[in-house]
């Protein structure tokens, strides 16, 4: 009987490897494709820009080198959030800390209008009305290998970069635009360290 068991436990295992459907099994082999096709060309651009930094001493160069190449994976929000965030950091370096805060406020409109309706609780309608409102191509098709770990988390950490570049970079009521956002996140959540974090960050600017 043992022997019976064992034959069937390895045919289950075979079938796990087997999908019936062509459908399916087409799709897949498609999807796998795009994800190739996708770290290929991630590759080359890395290839490319590595060769534009090693030849160029233009710094306004490299960094509309990596807007060019963000904007290339406007489909696949994991690797045009990835350059984005790479782009804000190369302007931390070079102190241009309202340019950083910039390309955060894009990634908070950017996540926000892809996160699925009822994910969310944050209200960014103050920042729709201080920086404009985004509009993502209606005819664009999303890579789904790329949108699964988009979350309200990813909102909340480039809120806080963004306060924080526009703290360094003497422009605060950015900042407070982005604090009247979070606070009542904060407040519904019960996150008492942070929101007492917010209010610190705001308190210097309404007694100065």
């Amino acid at each position: 009987m043992w022997y019976h068991y064992l034959w069937i436990q390895k045919n289950k295992w075979k079938k796990c490897f087997q999908d019936l459907s062509y459908g399916i099994r087409e799709a897949f082999v498609e999807e796998l494709k795009d994800v190739q096709d996708t770290i290929v060309k991630i590759l080359n651009d890395l290839s490319t820009l590595n060769e534009s930094t090693n030849k160029s001493q233009d710094s306004q160069f490299i960094l509309e080198k990596y807007y060019l190449f963000a904007m290339d994976y406007v489909s696949s929000p994991q690797v045009h959030i990835t350059w984005i965030s790479k782009l804000a950091n190369i302007h931390r370096l070079k102190c241009q800390y309202l340019e950083a805060g910039m390309c955060e406020i894009y990634l908070i409109l950017y996540i926000h209008r892809l996160l699925p309706k009822g994910t969310t609780t944050i209200d960014i309608e103050p920042i729709n009305k201080e920086f404009g409102q985004f509009f993502l191509d209606e005819n664009l098709v999303l890579n789904p290998q790329f949108t699964s770990r988009l979350n309200e988390k990813m909102l909340v950490q480039h809120i806080t970069s963004a306060c924080n570049d526009f703290e360094k970079g003497r422009v605060p009521w950015y900042g407070l635009t982005l604090s009247s956002v979070i606070i009542p996140f904060y407040i519904s959540m019960n996150r008492f360290n942070e929101l007492s974090e917010i209010h610190n960050y705001i308190k210097p600017h309404f007694y100065n």
